[in-house]
């Protein structure tokens, strides 16, 4: 990032967006002058507000304007490659196709994975993808910035956007900044011994031994998570691995705890600790100084502050116009009619921000650069919907307007965990009915204490504001006083592979034996890829609800010498000695990357079919490991569709991985004969580890079945 220092004189036009600028800057050592109007293009509702800014703090003005262009033309720390954004300018992505620049990231981040030595006394924070310096991480980092024992770490922010950063922080000794993706990033990203994160780190991310991953996660959950969210049932899958990552996890309340740890599937797995501290970010809102939040916000007068503040509707990179449309409505309408009584403000989701740049409000915007949590302590009337901020206001019991027209809509698109008339708010069907809400605050909602008090129970008893202290003497100080048990009462941990649940044999094999299992002795996990397809979505429904589903999404971080190793192994079919450390090790590094330090007691390959998951089993560290046979594996060798061997490509190399595994397990006397004659000259220690368990069936499915047939028949 180009270091640039700026001198001007500057005279106002009020009669014309016009600004005329005496403009003396240097970059990087380099003297630049211009002299010459600028024209500043503002409406005339903006204009004061806009020109008031300019007078207040030139430098924060002229840094927005000229900013930008500087740091084209002189960024030392551009990204190598995004692949999110990649993948988002295609139109249409080839099924699992991977840009070359993607490969490049993920092949740099696993070299400095192998290479880079953790520095003990640095920390990585990074808030919703670098998108901002706010909420938990911003508390955390505040509190150990200003502790004299912290004196020497090194604070690295993850912002893509310097403009979204306080002037505050710019120059702060012991702070730089980087933008995901970029050298920097990777590096920053092994090389820290402390990472703080309030969602998600990229795919490619995995913890090394050593490094502590602190996830604050950004709410208390009124909407569904996880596995109980509507729509791709694999659409938590980085949250869900990011948290097996972790190690550590705080939540603001025993609801929070349950629900991210449930509706993730990591209960009975989980290997970190989760924290009951209650949310730093909180903190940022009972401990605010006011007069410098108001001040930060630009308010210009004295007047109550009204913050209009909803959720996200849509998909992540499309938004309706109606949507937008619908905003500048109800904003029109909320300053038509409130603004005597209210100055009123909007901030939008951050993944709205984009669409509304060349949108003209009629009310002012909150700066991007300051904090939600701290602007919710000046705020004197809210009116939001589904978003979690409606938790951290209510710790002031200040009034609140539920906005939610569209509540049944949304309830059946994503769904709630509790009803909405739980909340001490208002609930507002139409634009008018908040406004008449908002002329009359002091006028509580029906049976307003006895909900306030139920929910301050349930949800904010921890918000004292000092969660802070609590989560750093957690982190730092290893203390366990907040720290919330998850095990597994003394179950063994089943990990499964059941061949991508596409309609056929094993899939129905597979549901069925899934019935039949004790799960009072046994805590079972399936992995599965994150591919989407409507065939996985129907047999994924029809597990039993005691299954937990993990979610393989991302690349390996895979070395060349690696890649080269595993191509030559599916050519020839055989792992010569020399390699199979080499193997072993790249495994067990994708093992790491999928499950964090999660322990199975038995894996079992119930596929048996394909290759990559076959050699992740039987080459991963795990105590005990068995694969299934559900055909003549012979047969099934020599099958020829078309002309050509369907399986052997496969096989050459499943057959030479089973002297890896502990039992070989065929689905009937039969077959496990007719595979022992077939394989047991390929398979050290033969006679010992070919068995049989014969498939088993739905029984309820067939009572069921019988039930409807006879009552036809009837």
């Amino acid at each position: 990032m180009a270091a640039v220092q700026v001198v001007m004189l500057v005279q106002f036009s009020f009669l014309a967006d016009l600004v005329i600028v005496s403009l003396q800057f240097s970059v990087n050592g380099s003297l630049y002058s211009i002299f010459g109007p600028v024209f500043v293009p503002i409406n005339m509702k903006e204009k004061m507000s806009k020109l008031s800014k300019l007078r207040n703090n030139p430098k924060l003005f002229f840094r927005d304007f000229f900013q930008k262009r500087i740091d084209h033309l002189f960024d030392e720390n551009k990204k190598i490659s995004s692949p999110v954004k990649k993948t988002q300018k295609l139109k249409q992505p080839k099924k699992n196709s991977v840009s070359i620049k993607q490969m490049s990231l993920v092949e740099t981040y696993s070299k400095l994975l192998e290479t880079v030595p953790i520095d003990e006394k640095s920390i990585l924070y990074e808030c919703f993808h670098g998108k901002t310096m706010s909420g938990n991480p911003l508390a955390i980092y505040r509190a150990i910035k200003n502790d004299p024992a912290f004196s020497d770490f090194q604070h690295i922010w993850v912002l893509n956007d310097r403009f979204s950063c306080s002037l505050d922080y710019e120059e702060v000794k012991g702070v730089k900044f980087v933008s995901v993706n970029s050298p920097e990033y990777l590096r920053c990203l092994v090389s820290c011994k402390y990472l703080i994160n309030n969602t998600t780190f990229p795919e490619y991310f995995q913890r090394k031994d050593g490094q502590i991953y602190l996830n604050t996660w950004h709410g208390t959950p009124l909407k569904t998570l996880g596995r109980d969210m509507k729509g791709n049932i694999a659409q938590h899958k980085n949250i869900q691995r990011n948290f097996l990552q972790s190690t550590h996890l705080i939540s603001p309340n025993k609801f929070t705890t349950n629900k991210l740890v449930n509706s993730h599937d990591i209960d009975g797995i989980y290997s970190g600790k989760v924290l009951e501290t209650g949310y730093p970010r909180i903190d940022l809102t009972l401990n605010a100084d006011r007069a410098v939040v108001r001040r930060n916000l630009a308010s210009e007068t004295d007047k109550p502050i009204l913050l209009f503040a909803p959720t996200w509707r849509g998909e992540v990179g499309k938004v309706s116009e109606s949507y937008i449309k619908q905003i500048v409505s109800d904003l029109e309408s909320l300053s038509g009619r409130l603004s005597e009584k209210y100055e009123i403000f909007f901030r939008g989701h951050s993944l709205l921000q984009k669409y509304l740049k060349n949108v003209s409000l009629p009310c002012k915007q909150v700066p991007d650069n300051l904090d939600t949590n701290e602007l919710l302590s000046v705020v004197d009337f809210l009116v939001t919907d589904y978003s979690s901020i409606l938790f951290d206001y209510l710790t002031q019991e200040k009034p609140l307007a539920l906005y939610v027209p569209d509540e049944v809509e949304y309830s059946n698109s994503r769904g709630f965990y509790f009803e909405l008339d739980e909340v001490p708010a208002w609930k507002c069907n139409d634009i008018d009915d908040v406004i008449a809400v908002a002329l009359k605050p002091e006028e509580k909602p029906d049976m307003y204490y006895e909900k306030y008090d139920k929910f301050y129970l349930k949800f904010l008893s921890l918000e004292d504001g000092k969660a802070t202290s609590r989560v750093i003497s957690a982190l730092f100080e290893d203390n366990d006083d907040y720290t919330v048990r998850f095990n597994n009462d003394g179950k063994k941990n089943l990990l499964f592979y059941c061949g991508g649940f596409r309609h056929n044999g094993i899939t129905t094999s597979a549901v069925n034996l899934f019935n039949n299992i004790d799960y009072r002795k046994y805590n079972v996990y399936l992995i599965e890829g994150a591919d989407h397809h409507p065939e996985k979505t129907i047999n994924l429904q029809k597990i039993n609800s005691n299954v937990k589903i993990i979610f393989r999404c991302g690349q390996s971080n895979i070395l060349p010498s690696e890649s080269v190793c595993i191509k030559k192994y599916y050519a020839c079919g055989k792992l010569p000695a020399e390699d199979k450390a080499l193997l072993k090790k790249y495994f067990q590094r994708e093992l790491n990357r999928i499950f964090g330090e999660v322990k199975f007691d038995v894996v079992i390959d119930f596929s048996g079919y394909v290759k990559f998951w076959t050699l992740m089993f039987a080459l991963g560290d795990f105590p005990r490991k068995v694969i299934y046979q559900h055909n003549d594996m012979i047969s099934e060798n020599n099958k020829k569709i078309n002309g050509v061997y369907k399986h052997r490509e496969n096989f050459k190399v499943i057959f030479d991985a089973y002297s890896y595994f502990d039992k070989i397990v065929s689905v009937s006397r039969q077959t496990r004969d007719l595979n022992y004659i077939g394989l047991r000259s390929v398979v050290a220690n033969s006679t010992s580890k070919f068995s049989y368990v014969t498939n088993s069936i739905s029984y309820k499915d067939i009572l069921e079945q019988s039930e409807v047939n006879h009552s036809i028949n009837i």
